[in-house]
């Protein structure tokens, strides 16, 4: 018999009301003007891509995707093409050896899937959960043509009750947040591993401003290993680095790219 694929379908985390500090999603808003945090040379030349706000403090920004994030990713995961390719990152291939066979492993801003399908048909218990319904609708079906047993949410990351202790190992792949939301979400992704769990990550850095393979425009949304060592400060650092790789992740992630990527271990 054909193993049988189930689900978890839980509604959408409650939205977050408009207010100073912007509306949250994958790529949340951020609560001060960055005009006024950048010094001179960086407010200039990342004017177009910074948020300011009108008269009821309502967050804008000249590049409408980013004001609503949702809708940006559903337009993105709605595409027929993956947009990001089929394939896991090859960062997270790579480490995958470090972990239990069929240990728990949970992938936030998992889009429409491709992490966390690739890991549950290498035998792992998965949870993934993005912020876009369309991109987990779209994991959903994918998950249920391939057989697979997965948990699949939907969820903003802010929002979300993050479960505590229960994972044997966390995935970040690409999951770019503003500082405001970065240093509250990092937290909880060491509090969602058990004792000795491992934290996979890799993400762009600022250097990748230079390079058009992909990833955010705004620096504030780049990592650095810096950042992620003082993010993770409360887990041993397996491994830590920054370099210049090749990425071929679909359209959006393809050619050479500046990346910082890690294996964290929690105490």
């Amino acid at each position: 018999m054909a193993p049988r694929t189930s689900f978890v379908f839980l509604l959408s985390a409650p939205q977050i009301a408009r207010k100073p500090g912007g509306r949250y999603g994958r790529f949340p808003l951020w609560p001060m003007p960055q005009s006024e945090q950048l010094p001179t040379q960086q407010r200039i030349a990342h004017a177009p891509a910074v948020p300011d706000y009108d008269e009821v403090g309502h967050a804008i920004m000249a590049n409408d995707k980013w004001a609503n994030p949702q809708k940006m990713w559903d337009e993105r995961f709605a595409q027929a093409e993956p947009v990001y390719g089929e394939e896991p990152n090859a960062y997270l291939r790579a480490q995958v050896h470090r972990l239990t066979p069929g240990c728990k492993v949970l992938v936030p801003g998992d889009g429409y899937g491709r992490n966390g399908l690739w890991l549950a048909k290498q035998g792992f218990h998965v949870t993934t959960v993005d912020l876009s319904p369309v991109g987990v609708v779209r994991a959903r079906k994918s998950a249920q043509a391939a057989g697979l047993v997965m948990t699949i949410e939907e969820a903003d990351l802010a929002a979300w009750t993050w479960p505590a202790g229960e994972s044997d190992a966390v995935a970040s792949i690409f999951l770019h947040l503003p500082p405001v939301i970065r240093t509250q979400v990092h937290p909880k992704m060491l509090d969602a591993l058990k004792p000795g769990g491992l934290l996979i990550i890799e993400a762009f850095t600022p250097a990748q401003l230079q390079h058009s393979s992909g990833g955010p425009k705004q620096v504030e949304l780049l990592y650095t290993a810096q950042i992620l060592r003082e993010d993770f400060a409360a887990a041993d650092a397996l491994e830590l680095q920054q370099a210049e790789v090749e990425i071929d992740e679909g359209r959006l992630h393809r050619g050479r790219a500046a990346v910082v990527h890690g294996v964290f271990r929690k105490r």
